[in-house]
């Protein structure tokens, strides 16, 4: 399932880019490992940012293992936290063992010709 609403315009391609790849690996990773019937896709712009949320009706997962070194899938979430923390946005993960997973991102939009836009 997805659902969007209107995209705001002239939003920087590079935040443009990275919320596909989340969204993107996000679903890889529902199709590897989660098992799930269902993937909802909720993309939510506002004037100030972006929320998108990737949530599923897998199996789930114990989170407090990702944060573990030996841990090695854990290696795709990893990048998208930083691809995120490079945009100065959030990315947070809930999992219930048996109940899916819920990954939620917010980004700050910046728009193309800002006068304070950092180069990514």
């Amino acid at each position: 399932i997805f659902k969007h609403n209107d995209e705001v315009s002239n939003v920087k391609p590079v935040i443009k880019t990275t919320l596909f790849r989340i969204i993107k690996e996000s679903c890889q990773n529902v199709i590897k490992h989660a098992n799930a019937s269902l993937i909802k896709i909720n993309i939510c712009y506002s004037d100030n940012n972006i929320e998108a949320t990737i949530e599923d009706n897998g199996v789930g997962f114990d989170i407090d293992k990702t944060n573990d070194d030996s841990y090695k899938s854990s290696f795709g979430l990893s990048i998208m936290k930083e691809r995120i923390a490079l945009l100065s946005g959030t990315l947070q993960i809930q999992s219930t063992k048996g109940k899916g997973t819920k990954i939620h991102v917010n980004v700050p939009i910046s728009k193309e010709g800002d006068k304070h836009d950092e180069t990514y």
